[in-house]
């Protein structure tokens, strides 16, 4: 019969070079919701400008792993980080 591996998915693995999506608003970015909700609860952020675009993308999905977010919503984070990051 066939495995099913659905209960515990690694990291995920976002693609380098990382093109952030650029909106108008970093605030209507779908990231951003997702940031604030989750990352907030545990700590205060590092500055985007802070770390290394290879370090974000390493970082974030451990954390949302840790955390229990989605592949998705980290994928959104992600996201939303490097975008501040690309602006700043």
């Amino acid at each position: 019969g066939s495995q099913n591996s659905q209960k515990t998915a690694g990291p995920f693995k976002p693609e380098l070079p990382f093109k952030p999506v650029k909106t108008a608003d970093n605030r209507s970015h779908p990231g951003y919701a997702l940031y604030v909700k989750h990352c907030y609860q545990c700590h205060q952020q590092a500055h985007p400008a802070s770390l290394s675009i290879e370090k974000w993308s390493n970082t974030v999905p451990l954390m949302a792993k840790h955390a229990g977010i989605s592949q998705a919503d980290g994928k959104q984070i992600l996201d939303y980080i490097l975008q501040l990051k690309a602006q700043s």
